[in-house]
């Protein structure tokens, strides 16, 4: 879902690390990129904690500690590793998480969340959570086209937490 999101990050840069679970994934997000970017790929499950470390290590080995991530991690123990393995380098990353509607839920705080993040030296951390679309018929989860570019947009405004879509009130979500 964030492939577009990707692209356009990664139009901008000059050298680019890209994760995801499988080849095919990959595969397609290199599609649309341009040829002379240059672009590292890398088929890892980020669930597998030495896996995923050992694959970042190589990255930055290669290209350096990136300066902007952008992160679809849906579980938070491996954001935080990979979050706090970044900033281990000591040099500025630009940290943009994306997270579900769930992460805004009244239950649920991203003040309380972000604290751990915002603890960890050269790291500036961003908020993207996903939400939902409320109209006269009811609700409805974003389309694909919503989360891209509401993600461009988070990443442009540069602002510590940005919600596509909305996430209020709590009882509309689908």
């Amino acid at each position: 879902m964030l492939a577009g999101a990707s692209r356009f990050i990664a139009a901008r840069a000059g050298a680019v690390s890209l994760f995801a679970h499988t080849e095919a994934s990959l595969l397609s997000l290199r599609q649309g990129l341009p040829d002379a970017l240059e672009v590292a790929t890398t088929a890892v499950d980020y669930r597998s904690q030495q896996a995923f470390s050992a694959a970042i290590r190589s990255s930055v080995k290669k290209f350096g500690v990136p300066e902007m991530v952008l992160a679809w991690v849906h579980t938070e123990a491996p954001a935080l590793a990979l979050a706090a393995q970044l900033a281990a380098y000591g040099q500025p990353v630009q940290f943009f998480h994306v997270l579900g509607s769930a992460s805004a839920s009244p239950s649920a705080s991203l003040v309380q969340q972000r604290r751990y993040y915002d603890a960890l030296p050269e790291l500036a951390y961003h908020q993207i959570v996903l939400g939902f679309v409320a109209d006269e018929q009811g609700s409805r989860w974003l389309h694909n086209d919503e989360i891209v570019n509401g993600v461009i947009d988070a990443v442009r405004e540069n602002a510590a937490c940005h919600v596509v879509g909305t996430v209020e009130p709590w009882h509309a979500r689908p």
